[in-house]
This record gives structure tokens, sequence and C-alpha cells, in this order.
């Protein structure tokens, strides 16, 4: 699937390359049903994003703590 870019919205908050993504569609457990999606970095961290059941609507800069 292409992506335009002026439609794309970034998930942003790590300090160095994305080195492993994993998506779950599935938000049964998270609040308003939102699907998770976990990244892994150079940076030594795992970080988990929920997403909207609507989509990414803007940029995220902020992760579960």
């Amino acid at each position: 699937m292409e992506v335009e870019p002026s439609s794309a919205h970034v998930v942003n908050g790590h300090k160095s390359p994305v080195l492993s993504l994993a998506f779950s569609p599935f938000g049964d457990a998270l609040p308003g049903g939102s699907s998770l999606l976990a990244t892994g970095a150079d940076d030594q961290r795992i970080k988990l994003w929920s997403i909207p059941k609507e989509g990414l609507t803007k940029c995220v800069a902020s992760s579960y703590k």
C-alpha cells in the first residue's frame, strides 16, 4: 500500500533508528478499544503506542511509561 506523504502521520519518540516494530489491531484491553504498536530502537528502548480505532489523525509524540 502506498501512502501519500501529506496523509502520513509520524510516531515520534526514539533517539535513534527504529529497528523493529509489531502491531496488534486487537485493542480489547486498551482504553477506547485502541490498537497497540510496539517499537524497538537502537537506543535500547521499547515503546508502546496507543493507536485510536479511527487511526492516527495527528503525529504522536508520547508513549506509555
